[in-house]
């Protein structure tokens, strides 16, 4: 492995609701994501304008999944992704961390390395290419990720707003 790519967001969810939600086994939850981001491959191609935006990339994009070590503070996942048909996107391997910024907000980053898949987009191209198009399947995952953790948790429930200050004041 030798690049790195690194995508965060932040869902406006308790860091509880997160990590109950995830439970043992996010598997299930993480293809879902993962699923509805290959989906839009094709597009992201299609946006750079480049020589290969008229070939077909879509993707069926496996997850696999580490046990999810829960903690006070933070929740570590590890991942990895494979494409069935390495093409366009290489295999990732790194770790999806969710850590809370407040009550009523958590960071969800994901961090990974690659390497510059054979063929087409080797060395010089991967930089020019391959690399954006991971680096928004990437970001597109993360959102997407983001999104099915705000549906399925309920919102937070804002704190009683003060009413109005009584007396002279100053």
């Amino acid at each position: 492995m030798d690049r790195m790519v690194m995508v965060s967001e932040y869902p406006e969810r308790s860091y509880a609701d997160i990590v109950a939600l995830l439970g043992e086994d996010p598997s299930e939850l993480l293809q879902e994501a993962t699923d509805l981001a290959a989906a839009q491959i094709d597009q992201i191609v299609m946006h750079m304008h480049t020589p290969w935006a008229w070939f077909d990339h879509s993707q069926d994009v496996e997850i696999h999944t580490g046990p999810c070590r829960a903690g006070r503070l933070i929740t570590e996942v590890p991942l990895t992704w494979s494409a069935q048909r390495r093409r366009l996107l290489p295999s990732v391997t790194g770790s999806l961390t969710i850590a809370p910024i407040s009550g009523r907000l958590c960071e969800l980053k994901y961090v990974g390395e690659y390497s510059a898949p054979y063929g087409v987009f080797k060395n010089s191209d991967d930089a020019a290419v391959g690399r954006r198009v991971l680096e928004a399947a990437v970001r597109r995952f993360v959102g997407e990720l983001c999104a099915l953790l705000e549906a399925k948790t309920e919102a937070p429930v804002a704190e009683d707003a003060k009413g109005p200050a009584t007396g002279t004041g100053f």
